[in-house]
């Protein structure tokens, strides 16, 4: 650079801005655009009113699979006790199983069976005593009638005419023992559909007095 040009020692002036560019950079950030602009703030707002519906139905969506969860976990919940109404048809079965027993143990002329007939009674009784006592927890009462439900009354005239045949004890043992295996496969249904602790003990207590039921009743048997 040569010292004796009149613009030595002076900062050269700074370069001036495009105006097209400059024209184009307030365009953009104008702050009065909705005014000057009309149409370019309606599509603005259109395009935010379009979104209303989208944001409404994802809050449906959320709320709906909420409520999923809760009545999934509730359901859950409620059938960890076992259906009330197996239960009742259990003590039902029970019932029947008690009514038959005691029948046979009044009009068998054998000892054998007599005593069979006795010691089922007693034990299904006992049974019918723990699970009555669970049900009734739940809220379930039972009374004599809706126990008596079962009641079959075409046993009552097998063994009727097993009395007339002179085979009443062999025909009695046969129909307790039938009464066992029926009661036996309903409890192990119910115990592998609850996830209750309290029932599945009962249950499993249950299961384990028939089962001894039904050894006796074999070696009767042969």
């Amino acid at each position: 650079m040569n010292p004796n040009e009149p613009n030595f020692g002076q900062f050269p002036a700074p370069p001036q801005p495009d105006q097209k560019s400059a024209g184009s950079t307030q365009q953009t950030q104008n702050p009065y655009d909705f005014i000057v602009n009309p149409a370019a703030a309606h599509k603005k707002r259109a395009i935010f009113k379009a979104q209303g519906p989208m944001r409404l139905l994802a809050i449906v969506g959320i709320i709906s699979a909420v409520l999923l969860i809760v009545g999934l976990v509730a359901a859950q919940f409620l059938s960890g006790g076992g259906s009330t109404e197996s239960l009742v048809s259990i003590a039902q079965q029970q019932q029947e199983i008690i009514r038959v027993a005691e029948n046979t143990q009044r009009t068998s002329q054998d000892e054998s069976t007599k005593g069979f007939a006795y010691t089922v009674a007693l034990s299904i009784g006992s049974s019918q005593q723990q699970l009555q006592t669970y049900i009734t927890k739940k809220g379930t009462k039972l009374d004599s009638k809706i126990l008596a439900l079962k009641r079959n009354a075409d046993t009552d005239k097998l063994l009727d005419n097993a009395k007339a045949t002179s085979t009443y004890d062999t025909t009695a043992q046969k129909v307790l023992d039938g009464l066992l295996k029926d009661y036996v496969d309903a409890l192990k249904e119910v115990y592998q559909k609850t996830n209750s602790n309290e029932l599945k003990e009962i249950l499993r207590s249950n299961f384990k007095a028939a089962k001894t039921l039904l050894i006796q009743s074999e070696n009767i048997a042969s």
